[in-house]
């Protein structure tokens, strides 16, 4: 999430929260910048008016490798238009001061799409005994093969 606004801070936080959705806070473009650079962000809640920077943050995380098709909320203030949010590359567009409603409506739409973003960058641990035989039916090993994330442990 990218905003300085505490009010608007309150409102994702505990719309998210009761979602079960956790939050990461930028104050600065720059930082969310280097973030989004780093590494796959599921979604991302972007203050497009009050924080400076906002609008080419936004513009950067759908040019990048790993967050092109990440789901972006716009936060407006009278400054951005709808239209320009959109052709920047945000899913969702909602105006200060941002209703519960309004937001939980967007996130319910937006998680179906979170979801099927966040699978390719789940990981999760498997574990197969594996018995290896010979011709003679003798047992030449006995092992548990484990794989995490594409790496065998």
């Amino acid at each position: 999430m990218l905003t300085g606004d505490a009010a608007l801070l309150d409102v994702v936080r505990n719309t998210f929260g009761t979602a079960g959705v956790g939050l990461e806070l930028r104050a600065d473009a720059a930082s969310a910048i280097e973030l989004a650079g780093r590494r796959h962000i599921d979604g991302f809640v972007i203050d497009c008016d009050d924080v400076r920077g906002a609008m080419d943050a936004l513009a950067t995380i759908r040019n990048s490798r790993s967050n092109k098709l990440s789901v972006v909320f716009a936060v407006l203030n009278g400054k951005t238009t709808v239209s320009a949010a959109v052709e920047a590359g945000a899913n969702f567009v909602a105006g200060k001061p941002v209703p519960d409603t309004v937001l939980r409506s967007h996130l319910d739409i937006a998680l179906p799409r979170i979801d099927l973003e966040h699978r390719p960058y789940s990981r999760h641990k498997v574990a197969l005994p594996i018995t290896t035989h010979r011709s003679t039916d003798q047992v030449v090993s006995d092992t548990n093969y484990q794989r995490v994330g594409g790496q065998r442990a």
